[in-house]
């Protein structure tokens, strides 16, 4: 996670394991971005952030959706890794576009008493009670609002499920997995610019955005068209 306040990004953990590949952590930022708090989020699987209407997630998310699902039904080496853009809902129904992360992570758990905080020889020969159980599964991601105001004053023009606006978000999509090995050593709001500019630069005059800004801060932003 990038420090500072426009570079922290949403933390969510699933298991894979549970029925449904329950949440089972969520941080503060992934409550202030979606609006729901983790009494809601645990046990839950994360679809809930998926838009009410049908019709409107099949249209923009039905791919996204998919892969998802596969990404965590199937089992997957350590390290295997999602990237998506989902057009996701906070619980006040409010739209926002979701740069997801999701990758596949193994955790291991003592099996023996937490240790007293000192060391001894006998410490140092391999014992049962210092060992770790079996690595356990379990799916790590992260996630930021990516807001950018358009011409016309806010992102409904990609939201207006019109042939042009799913064909520029298509085309923002196969942008982000071109670039996805450049996660590996940049933050993810350092991809998300870069990959926006990329885009920008094939978007008509009356799709450009005057101002893009990236983080967990809900809602659209709304800009007048410069002049």
């Amino acid at each position: 996670v990038s420090q500072g306040c426009e570079e922290e990004v949403a933390c969510a953990i699933a298991d894979p394991r549970g029925e449904d590949c329950p949440l089972v952590y969520v941080s503060s930022m992934f409550e202030a971005l979606t609006g729901y708090d983790r009494e809601f989020s645990m046990g839950r699987n994360c679809r809930f952030l998926q838009p009410n209407e049908a019709w409107f997630n099949a249209t923009f998310n039905r791919n996204e959706c998919r892969q998802m699902k596969e990404f965590c039904a199937e089992p997957q080496p350590k390290g295997a890794r999602l990237v998506s853009l989902l057009v996701n809902e906070r619980k006040d129904g409010y739209p926002f576009l979701n740069l997801l992360v999701m990758e596949h992570i193994e955790v291991g758990t003592p099996t023996g008493p937490p240790s007293s905080g000192t060391r001894s020889p006998a410490l140092a020969r391999p014992s049962p009670w210092c060992q770790r159980a079996e690595p356990r599964p379990y799916i790590f991601g992260v996630q930021t609002a990516l807001h950018s105001g358009l011409a016309s004053c806010s992102l409904v023009e990609v939201l207006a499920a019109d042939s042009e606006g799913l064909k520029h978000l298509a085309r923002l999509r196969q942008i982000l997995h071109n670039r996805e090995r450049t996660l590996a050593f940049q933050s993810l709001q350092t991809f998300a610019r870069e990959c926006l500019s990329d885009w920008l630069s094939g978007v008509p005059a009356f799709f450009a955005p005057s101002r893009v800004r990236f983080g967990a801060t809900p809602g659209w932003a709304r800009v007048t068209v410069p002049t």
